[in-house]
């Protein structure tokens, strides 16, 4: 009886060790699991962030809304296509435009805040008359 009594007991402890390791794991994976689903979220951010190919007709859309609710009218855009080892792949677009300084900044606000991840590259100001100015602007978006 001694014997099986002892016998119990190691298999006893085995059980309790290869719980104690399915434990461990379930958690590692449960983890993971989380992990997995945040993964895709941000998967999914980053794919309107930075869409494979140009995407121009959305590009231009967002951009013409974002002048919009700034109060400009984006009459004329250029576009042209650059690859940087810094930045990868970005689609430049030069623009003018002609506003006050207040919705300048409005604009400029509104194009850090974008659905697609641009940078403003170069800007020049030039002063029309009163309040109004006028000014050009090089963006650039990215893509994969």
């Amino acid at each position: 009886m001694r014997g099986k009594i002892t016998a119990a007991e190691a298999t006893e402890d085995t059980f309790t060790s290869e719980l104690t390791v399915l434990e461990a794991t379930y958690e590692n994976l449960k983890a993971l699991s989380e992990d997995v689903a945040g993964s895709e979220t941000t998967r999914e951010i980053l794919k309107t962030a930075v869409p494979s190919g140009y995407d121009q007709d959305a590009l231009l859309l967002e951009l013409s809304a974002l002048a919009s609710d700034a109060g400009f009218t984006l009459n004329a855009v250029t576009f042209s296509d650059t690859v940087s080892e810094e930045y990868g792949k970005t689609i430049t677009m030069a623009m003018s435009l002609a506003g006050t300084y207040d919705d300048l900044v409005a604009f400029l606000q509104a194009v850090e805040g974008a659905e697609r991840l641009m940078r403003v590259t170069s800007m020049s100001i030039q002063r029309t008359s009163g309040s109004a100015i006028s000014f050009n602007l090089s963006i650039e978006a990215y893509y994969q």
